[in-house]
């Protein structure tokens, strides 16, 4: 009894007592913003947003030299935005708790631009369609920024 005693009142006196400034804690902070930055760009809605700037900056740049895609870059702009969207999907699904049907991932790779609007509405209400109009601005940027650039040079 007496040590459960003992390990009791020490308890007490650590919460008790204040936590000691660190030299590093400014540093450690920094990191830890940085971190979650870092964690949220790349979650699923992060992802969809980086492949969209990054293929927006690589359309500029075939427009600006006034070349054709290569046939890799076009099959990876064909498909890899769908799969991201299917990413996203499976990732908020497990917020929302809601997948209408076994193989939804597969349908909605193929269908998406009927299926991720189903979805969202499905799970937001008319909220959703924010997020429709956030990911047909996401899809159509590339196209965009290659058509700016196009007329611009």
């Amino acid at each position: 009894m007496r040590d459960g005693k003992a390990a009791e009142q020490r308890v007490e006196a650590d919460e008790a007592r204040p936590a000691r400034a660190s030299p590093l804690n400014p540093v450690l902070g920094i990191f830890g913003l940085l971190g979650t930055m870092v964690k949220s760009v790349f979650s699923g809605l992060g992802r969809v947003c980086v492949y969209s700037s990054t293929l927006s900056v690589l359309q500029a740049a075939y427009a600006y030299h006034n070349v054709p895609p290569s046939t890799l870059a076009e099959f990876i702009r064909q498909w890899g935005m769908g799969l991201l969207f299917v990413w996203w999907v499976k990732a908020d699904s497990r917020q929302t708790r809601y997948w209408p049907c076994y193989d939804f991932d597969t349908f909605l790779f193929f269908g998406w631009p009927v299926l991720l609007p189903y979805y969202l509405f499905r799970t937001r209400g008319l909220r959703g369609f924010y997020l429709v109009f956030a990911f047909l601005g996401l899809w159509s940027a590339p196209a965009l920024a290659a058509a700016l650039v196009y007329l611009v040079i």
